[in-house]
């Protein structure tokens, strides 16, 4: 695809920058419509953690190496898991290798909160050892509604309805839908108040259909915990580093272009230590680095980490679309972008789940927006890309890093948009995975 450049007055870039790095990345519709469904009770009243009327699916959950400090739970979709048998299985098995206690659980969920609850239950019974989850194929679908608050009283707030993973990572926090809420075409399980303790409990993963096709799916998953495995026993050709592709901005002129990517390296809003590692390639539109040479760089495999500050669709992340991503090699294990909407999961073609199962990929865990959305914000440790790089650093799993930056508060201005932050999150991938 041909790279569009936007050129920006020097003075502009910081600002732009702050933007990127907290609310207003992208340029989000003016509303989001939704398919209309049977609205919620009246009364606002929280959802209550009920006890689960869901079937337990054909087998009885499948636990292991219950010793572990750390455990994940499996939730698998019964329409795939007799084909997954032996994946999950080999995946199980890497799992305890590295650490983590296992819960294999394949049933029907009835409703979100029914998932919720036995998450909850999950998190309790292990006393607390439960880190993270990864849903495997479909589950029901959860929904807040965000809403920004710009100082600039000529600027539309963004308002909107987005698949939420948040309801499944907080487990003790309050999800309520008040009485005046009428946002038009809201799904029945959709909350617009979120409150009480509302850090998060544990990180969550996604394995989702892949183009909407079961058979399809069933190929892809069987690839996916085939590179899954061959990282896990170190059979890895992408060396230790750092490649950010820049698309918010371009430059006109060589002295522009290297303060973009000083700051890039180590400003404010930088991955270090990625960013100023030995093995970093940073790239911004302009005279010297261009654009086209860092998704180059993205398919000859310079790097095993790759960040993208871009817009986006469902379908797109800047420059490049899933045409491009189903064609060209991407070669990188770990895929961080703040676009809008490219974990999309409601779309059966969204472009982080391509990025994950393409056949051309080498791609483990992706992150993305469900909807129009950003980064995680700024807390008091600092920017989110900071924090995060930071516990990959010290051999955290992604999982943990971001829940660690999510439990500590937001400062401002970020911290009144937290919503909108989180909110639209999405991991597509095993976010199990740690930066070795």
């Amino acid at each position: 695809m041909a790279v569009t450049r936007t050129a920006f007055p020097a003075r502009t870039l910081p600002l732009l920058l702050v933007l990127i790095s907290g609310a207003g990345a992208c340029n989000p519709p003016a509303a989001i419509s939704t398919p209309t469904v049977a609205s919620l009770s009246p009364t606002g009243a929280p959802t209550p953690l009920a006890v689960p009327s869901a079937t337990r699916g054909p087998m009885p959950d499948v636990v292991r190496c219950q010793d572990r400090p750390a455990g994940v739970a499996l939730i698998v979709d019964p329409q795939l898991a007799p084909n997954l048998a032996a994946d999950l299985q080999t995946f199980g098995d890497d799992l305890c290798a590295d650490g983590y206690g296992v819960r294999i659980h394949s049933a029907v969920f009835g409703s979100p909160p029914e998932l919720r609850t036995y998450l909850a239950q999950v998190l309790a019974e292990t006393q607390g050892r439960l880190e993270g989850a990864i849903l495997i194929g479909d589950f029901p679908h959860a929904y807040q509604f965000d809403q920004t608050h710009p100082d600039n009283p000529k600027t539309a707030p963004v308002r909107q309805e987005v698949l939420s993973l948040q309801y499944y990572s907080d487990l003790d926090g309050v999800f309520a839908a008040s009485a005046d809420y009428t946002y038009e075409g809201r799904h029945e399980y959709s909350y617009n108040q979120h409150t009480g303790d509302t850090d998060w409990e544990i990180w969550v993963g996604v394995l989702p259909y892949y183009r909407g096709d079961a058979s399809l799916t069933i190929d892809a998953m069987h690839r996916y915990f085939r590179k899954n495995h061959a990282y896990r026993q170190g059979e890895r050709d992408l060396p230790r580093g750092f490649l950010e592709i820049n698309e918010q901005f371009s430059t006109t002129k060589a002295s522009e272009e290297a303060r973009v990517v000083a700051l890039m390296r180590t400003g404010p809003y930088s991955w270090t230590p990625f960013s100023n590692g030995k093995n970093s390639h940073l790239y911004v539109g302009g005279v010297a680095g261009t654009i086209a040479d860092g998704y180059a760089d993205l398919s000859a495999g310079v790097v095993d980490f790759a960040v993208m500050d871009t817009h986006g669709t469902a379908t797109a992340s800047g420059a490049i679309d899933i045409a491009w991503v189903e064609s060209h090699p991407v070669r990188a294990y770990f895929f961080w972008s703040d676009a809008c909407s490219i974990g999309d999961i409601e779309e059966p073609e969204n472009f982080a789940t391509s990025l994950v199962y393409s056949e051309t990929s080498s791609v483990l865990v992706a992150k993305g927006n469900t909807r129009p959305g950003s980064g995680l914000g700024t807390n008091k440790n600092g920017f989110y890309g900071h924090n995060i790089a930071t516990g990959l650093t010290s051999g955290w799993s992604l999982g943990r890093a971001v829940v660690e930056h999510v439990r500590v508060p937001l400062i401002d201005p970020w911290a009144k948009e937290r919503e909108h932050l989180v909110s639209p999150f999405i991991l597509i991938g095993d976010p199990t995975l740690r930066r070795e």
